[in-house]
């Protein structure tokens, strides 16, 4: 697959000539080879600083966007990654639209469990004699899937959701596959009496315990920074660093696209991340980025 990484001029003009300064900006784009990747990496470059990008009006970053995608278009891309500083400054709603953009919401998925693990152990919790619930406004195979890679860990769980009747025929099936003995509940204020809180969604009533183990796969849970996955990257791909700040979730599904990985395919993730040369290595807290979906 053909990808692309969209990012802002690193200059904010504090060392630039009165010349540098007045001349028309203008956007570049280069490309870079990485171990595994399929194709080169193009790496589009939007000509203007952070700085300048603060300044612009509502009409020129809608020209600025509109420039960018008809010129990725144009290359034959497919899948992009946006700096964190492109999410920041500018709408993200025209890129959903034309290219795939990997959120890290299916690899965060993925590796739930590795992440209740890690986060538990931080804490000091024992998660096998600890209470455990699961909020999702309304049960799905997604959250089903999700439960399924928890169950070996949890002896009781609560599943918490705004539709009780499909919950119970979740947790039914959870004991008939799994043999995890679920409550169903309506009320989710209950979710600031457990030590273990999972959120699919936003829930009704935000406020959590927390000294709980707190994880938000929705980004919606307002008193919290997102939890992000950090991962190790191999010497080949340390040139991406400098648009990816650190490894996470969102970035490794992009390197999942560049390297022709169908992640909805994976029937061992961590054969995939072998295989890129990428490791989890621990569970961070990053502030919410412009990246929902329109």
């Amino acid at each position: 697959m053909k990808c692309a990484i969209v990012t802002l001029e690193k200059n904010d003009g504090k060392n630039t000539s009165f010349w540098d300064k007045i001349k028309p900006k203008r956007n570049k784009i280069s490309y870079t080879e990485v171990i595994c990747a399929t194709h080169p990496i193009c790496i589009y470059t939007i000509g203007c600083s952070v700085g300048e990008a603060c300044e612009y009006s509502e009409k020129k970053i809608n020209s600025v966007i509109d420039k960018c995608v008809r010129s990725l278009e144009k290359n034959g891309i497919e899948s992009v990654y946006l700096t964190d500083e492109v999410l920041d400054f500018f709408p993200c709603e025209k890129f959903f639209r034309h290219f795939k953009v990997p959120t890290g919401t299916r690899l965060f998925n993925l590796l739930l469990r590795d992440v209740v693990l890690w986060c538990a152990n931080q804490k000091g919790i024992d998660i096998s004699s600890s209470s455990a619930a699961i909020w999702h406004s309304r049960f799905d195979e997604y959250s089903y899937k999700s439960i399924e890679r928890l169950s070996t860990e949890f002896k009781y769980l609560t599943l918490c959701t705004n539709d009780a009747d499909e919950a119970v025929k979740y947790a039914d099936r959870l004991y008939a596959d799994m043999g995890l003995s679920a409550k169903v509940s309506k009320n989710s204020s209950e979710l600031n009496l457990f030590d273990i809180v999972v959120t699919f969604d936003k829930t009704p009533n935000p406020v959590l315990n927390e000294q709980a183990v707190i994880i938000d796969e929705s980004g919606q849970y307002a008193f919290r920074c997102k939890n992000t996955i950090e991962f190790s990257l191999p010497f080949g791909l340390n040139v991406l660093m400098d648009y990816f700040g650190i490894c996470h979730q969102r970035c490794v599904e992009f390197l999942f696209d560049c390297c022709d990985v169908n992640i909805a395919r994976t029937d061992n993730i961590y054969t995939e991340l072998e295989n890129i040369g990428c490791k989890f290595k621990k569970v961070l807290y990053k502030p919410h980025k412009n990246l929902d979906k329109p």
